[in-house]
């Protein structure tokens, strides 16, 4: 889906995505909560579960040095190092600094990721956890292959009284739904963010990032 939305902003500016912008600061509006929430640091190894193209940590590269993000999806269909490749080269154009980042693809299936045990720090799903067929597994899986200390982004549309479909058939997750599907594989929440709280919108955003840790990192 990320992908189908990239391919659009492109074909309406009729110029490369690295030009829409014009100055890196218009993308640190658009990811304004995700950079926060995420507080990425050098050196951090990061997962990105179901990363689309790889637009979004690409992105998020702008403002950090020295990540390994290992972008993980289903099949080169969705994700290619090509297609990373790309989307790195155009975003360079308006990077005020070398490269630094590292962007690794890599493919799992339904059922886990196919990442190496207790090596990340951060692990992201951004927009993709609802697209899971097999929910416990893959929460499972992310718990494996985060470090003990790690964290666990989950950023999601979600809602307060009942599920509703997404423009893609998908049925989102009530908020405290997908809480307890967390909570009960071993994690705990520990922080949300609202993007009503940095954003101004004519009627609420349902867009939410929450922050997990596994429950052993809780010493109460």
């Amino acid at each position: 889906m990320r992908k189908i939305i990239l391919m659009v902003v492109c074909l309406i500016t009729l110029t490369s995505c690295g030009r829409y912008y014009h100055h890196i600061s218009e993308v640190e509006q658009d990811f304004i909560l995700e950079l926060e929430a995420f507080d990425l640091h050098p050196h951090d190894t990061v997962a990105s579960i179901g990363a689309g193209d790889g637009y979004m940590e690409v992105a998020l590269g702008l403002f950090t040095d020295e990540v390994t993000f290992f972008l993980e999806d289903l099949d080169s269909s969705w994700l290619n190092q090509e297609d990373v490749e790309w989307t790195i080269q155009e975003f360079d154009q308006i990077r005020e600094k070398p490269q630094t980042n590292a962007f690794k693809v890599t493919y799992g299936n339904e059922n886990n990721t196919n990442l190496p045990r207790k090596t990340f720090h951060k692990v992201i799903l951004s927009l993709s956890f609802h697209h899971f067929s097999h929910t416990n597994e893959m929460i499972q899986d992310i718990h494996h292959i985060l470090k003990d200390s790690g964290q666990v982004y989950v950023c999601e549309n979600v809602w307060t009284k009942k599920k509703k479909e997404c423009a893609e058939g998908y049925m989102l997750w009530k908020e405290d739904e997908l809480i307890q599907a967390f909570e009960e594989n071993n994690f705990r929440l520990a922080q949300t963010y609202d993007l009503n709280d940095v954003k101004d919108f004519k009627k609420p955003s349902p867009y939410r990032i929450f922050v997990f840790k596994k429950k052993s990192f809780f010493h109460d």
